[in-house]
């Protein structure tokens, strides 16, 4: 079993040959260190990242959105962002001495740290113009309802989460089969680094999170 602690990193055997470990948007030093080890352990190393996103281009939508799906999609992203910092916040170098700082991207460390290391990358995510383009074909009360979860920080509702998060988690680890083969026949030693809240759910669906 394995035990969230809001805060700290979620380490666990997801299979015998992968680890997947729960990250949060910045990592204080001692993230770092531990990240660091678990990716020199590792044949391969997955991120829930992109091509774009890792080298910082701007992502093309695929054609005109619609101005109600402009709206959508840049007010979810400054919620987004907004909900990011009040989760930073929480463990800022004021009341945790873990200290995280508001800038950081934990996947472009983990990213730098592998090719370094000379290790085998995969970007797992969907890029962010596919995402985009599902939930621009959600109807008009799930776009409200999302922006207004996102805003307070309450759980998305399930349409939204089937997009964001099921079928997102179901993608990483079909790429990783893609280029490395089944997940419990794995023969090389690797780790997913995604964020805490897909971390939270692939320990769920394999029975081993401690409530």
């Amino acid at each position: 079993m394995v035990k969230y602690i809001p805060g700290e990193l979620l380490i666990f055997d997801y299979a015998q040959n992968l680890k997947i470990v729960g990250t949060y948007h910045d990592l204080n030093q001692r993230d770092k260190g531990i990240l660091e080890d678990l990716i020199t352990k590792s044949d391969f190393v997955a991120l829930e990242s992109d091509e774009n996103r890792v080298r910082n281009r701007v992502t093309p939508l695929g054609g005109l959105p619609s101005l109600i799906d402009l709206y959508y999609f840049s007010t979810l992203i400054c919620y987004h962002v907004e909900h990011i910092g009040r989760v930073n916040r929480e463990f800022s170098p004021e009341t945790d001495p873990r200290g995280r700082g508001p800038m950081q991207n934990e996947f472009n460390f983990c990213y730098r740290v592998a090719k370094n290391k000379s290790k085998t990358i995969y970007l797992v995510d969907w890029p962010l113009a596919y995402l985009l383009q599902e939930l621009s074909k959600l109807p008009l009360r799930t776009k409200l309802h999302n922006l207004w979860c996102t805003r307070r920080s309450k759980p998305l509702p399930k349409k939204i989460r089937a997009i964001m998060e099921t079928q997102r988690e179901t993608y990483m680890l079909d790429k990783i089969i893609e280029s490395e083969g089944p997940i419990q026949e794995l023969t090389r030693k690797g780790v997913l680094i995604v964020g805490i809240t897909h971390a939270l759910n692939f320990a769920e669906s394999i029975s081993i999170l401690d409530e």
